[in-house]
């Protein structure tokens, strides 16, 4: 089996970060669960984010929610990512 170096994303605070924080009014419950899938998004790499948005992707807009189907269907779908690291604009938001 080939070697495969997985991508990491990178998330950084943007220039408006401050603004959208002061602006924003969560409900304790609200910002904790945002916390809490910030923190389950942060740790996974870019291969298992494109597997989750698949699998978010095909129970939403194709209306599947039968787990093993899902499954199925993400894995006879080609992966989006390409074989060389990324070139332009989305090379700044991933590392290698």
């Amino acid at each position: 089996m080939p070697f495969q170096l997985e991508r990491q994303v990178l998330f950084r605070l943007g220039p408006a970060a401050d603004y959208v924080r002061e602006q924003s009014q969560f409900k304790n419950t609200e910002a904790k669960a945002v916390q809490r899938v910030c923190s389950f998004v942060g740790t996974k790499g870019l291969v298992e984010l494109e597997k989750l948005a698949t699998v978010a992707w095909i129970r939403s807009r194709e209306q599947i929610y039968d787990t093993e189907l899902v499954a199925i269907l993400q894995n006879s779908l080609p992966p989006h990512l390409p074989g060389n690291p990324p070139r332009g604009p989305l090379a700044s938001f991933v590392s290698c």
